[in-house]
């Protein structure tokens, strides 16, 4: 990772297009997902002549641990509760379905045929009638 910061420091000086393709070659070594490289890519803008990232990358590198983290709770929420993963990402497994249910034991847990991380744009209708169905049901909850 460090590696990874210290290209992305070098390209404040480069055209916009150029930083973005040694941004990409850089990130191929930490994220084989081509589409989370180029949304990732898609961060860095060109500002008074200045390539920076449009979030604080410092901030999200400092505090890594943290925000990957997942937080122990001692209290659950009973309320519907919709969780949708992607049938082809690695977040949402069965393996995490018994800690959902422990935090959430009204949880629903679908899963987007044909979808990986970012449901709603890899499979758009599937997410929205997912979506649009459970708060159809949900909707007189209290």
């Amino acid at each position: 990772m460090l590696k990874v910061k210290s290209r992305f420091s070098e390209m404040h000086n480069i055209p916009l297009p150029k930083a973005r393709q040694i941004a990409r070659d850089t990130l191929i070594e930490v994220e084989q997902n081509t589409a989370i490289r180029e949304f990732l890519v898609s961060n860095l803008i060109e500002k008074h002549g200045k390539i920076q990232w449009r979030v604080n990358i410092d901030s999200i590198i400092n505090c890594f641990p943290s925000i990957s983290g997942f937080p122990e709770f001692n209290s659950q929420y009973g309320g519907p509760t919709l969780f949708i993963g992607g049938e082809k990402s690695p977040y949402i497994t069965d393996k995490e379905e018994p800690l959902i249910h422990s935090l959430f034991p009204a949880a629903e847990i679908q899963h987007i045929p044909n979808a990986g991380h970012w449901v709603h744009s890899d499979n758009p209708s599937a997410f929205i009638r997912l979506v649009q169905e459970f708060l159809e049901r949900t909707q007189t909850y209290s």
